[in-house]
């Protein structure tokens, strides 16, 4: 009898670890959509800085990491191939001259934010680019985490650096509200026309 009790009271502790692991699996699965992926030493490594002062005299200053001068290669370099054959000395240059003309606008956007107190802090920003990552998985992938990953993959993209961009959207979204709340921007009509004057 002693025996028996043993044996029902070990198969209800594997039925209840069982399902104890089931709930983990289940709520760990549904959560992973927009999970973020922890980008490699390379994708960080710093490529250059950008840093900016403020008119009250404050400065940051910003690493642009290998991830966004690739990205921007991958994307650039068909069109600069039109023109010059690829591993070309004036491949190289015209492919330089594109990706630094080009990898201003986010750091451009940075520094407006900047200007009216938003700084760029991922630990901050992150729920609001889960969401936005969530939404963008949803609505332009189906629901398909690796639909998204292959996607960005194919642009010569990382999650991180896809992330970077939702977190400067994000912020730059806010910059209107600032600019009516300080009186930057004319909201009357004659205010308008002189201003577009």
């Amino acid at each position: 009898m002693e025996h028996n009790k043993e044996r029902k009271t070990g198969k209800a502790l594997r039925a209840l670890a069982l399902c104890l692991s089931l709930i983990i699996m289940c709520a760990s699965l549904a959560s992973c959509k927009a999970r973020r992926l922890h980008p490699t030493e390379d994708a960080l490594a710093e490529v250059g800085s950008v840093t900016f002062t403020a008119s009250d005299g404050k400065s940051v200053t910003y690493h642009i990491p290998y991830e966004e001068l690739y990205f921007l290669a991958v994307s650039y370099a068909p069109s600069v191939e039109k023109k010059h054959p690829r591993g070309s000395e004036e491949f190289n240059k015209a492919l330089m001259e594109e990706i630094s003309k080009n990898i201003t606008a986010n750091y451009a956007m940075l520094a407006l934010c900047f200007e009216m107190g938003l700084e760029y802090d991922e630990k901050e920003l992150r729920a609001d680019v889960k969401t936005g990552v969530e939404n963008t998985i949803d609505s332009s992938f189906g629901g398909s985490r690796r639909d998204y990953l292959d996607s960005i993959r194919e642009m010569g993209m990382t999650d991180h650096y896809f992330r970077f961009l939702a977190g400067v959207d994000h912020l730059y979204a806010k910059l209107p509200l600032i600019y009516a709340q300080k009186e930057l921007v004319p909201n009357t009509a004659s205010e308008i026309r002189e201003y577009i004057e």
